[in-house]
């Protein structure tokens, strides 16, 4: 009897939940009978051969973030970060990867960060927190920003006024940035790519009323959870 590629992976105990699988299928890490395949739907026989990779990172958060370091050649050897919206820690993961001293994660929410993160000496944890009241850390050199329900040009004015001088990362998020009705009219995602340019376009100049400067943006490698194509953003100041 065939089943869904997913909860196969799951049940076999190739991956610890069947959301890990649907991540791990979605970024194509895993082989059926030596074949990548990319649909968590897939149908496949039980004692088909399964070939999977392990995660690279702690969340699919990771291979954002990855793609924005590599793509701007952003050098994080003994930087301190502060990761605003840290959920489960991918980004803040990616980034003691790349040689950071310090991270300091920052979030609304409360008891989302994996072990291994919340545990590393070199991390801070600032739960139940938000960022735009919070007080100003001084010793942060880059920003990394993964939030969502609210728009990246909100954090603009507050990074300006706490830091002279900073460098930041920040995922887009399109459902996020194109206003309530056209989020509602369009079920949560935004496929036209005059609106992502716009989306974009709204962002940089926001940032650059208070400073900063683009000087960057790539699109992101894997899809957001709800099947938005999200942008990285690489902001200086």
């Amino acid at each position: 009897m065939k089943k869904r590629l997913d909860v196969l992976l799951f049940e076999k105990g190739l991956y610890n939940s069947r959301e890990k699988s649907k991540q791990a299928i979605e970024m194509k890490r895993v082989r059926v009978n030596g074949q990548i395949v990319d649909k968590a739907s897939f149908l496949c026989e039980e004692d088909a051969d399964f070939e999977v990779l392990p995660f690279e990172f702690v969340s699919r958060g990771g291979f954002k973030i990855q793609k924005a370091i590599e793509t701007f050649e952003i050098d994080l050897k003994d930087r301190v970060v502060l990761d605003i919206g840290a959920s489960t820690g991918g980004f803040t993961d990616v980034c003691l990867k790349a040689g950071a001293k310090k991270v300091y994660c920052v979030d609304t929410g409360v008891g989302q960060l994996v072990d291994s993160i919340a545990k590393d000496s070199r991390v801070t944890n600032f739960e139940k927190t938000n960022f735009l009241t919070m007080k100003k850390l001084i010793d942060v050199d880059f920003v990394c920003i993964d939030v969502s329900f609210v728009s990246l040009k909100n954090f603009a004015k507050k990074l300006s006024e706490d830091y002279q001088t900073i460098e930041v990362v920040a995922l887009i998020k399109p459902q996020f940035e194109c206003g309530i009705e056209y989020a509602r009219k369009h079920k949560g995602v935004v496929k036209d790519e005059k609106v992502h340019k716009k989306i974009v376009a709204d962002i940089k100049a926001t940032f650059e009323n208070f400073g900063f400067v683009s000087k960057g943006v790539t699109t992101s490698p894997i899809k957001g959870g709800d099947g938005n194509t999200e942008f990285l953003i690489w902001l200086k100041k």
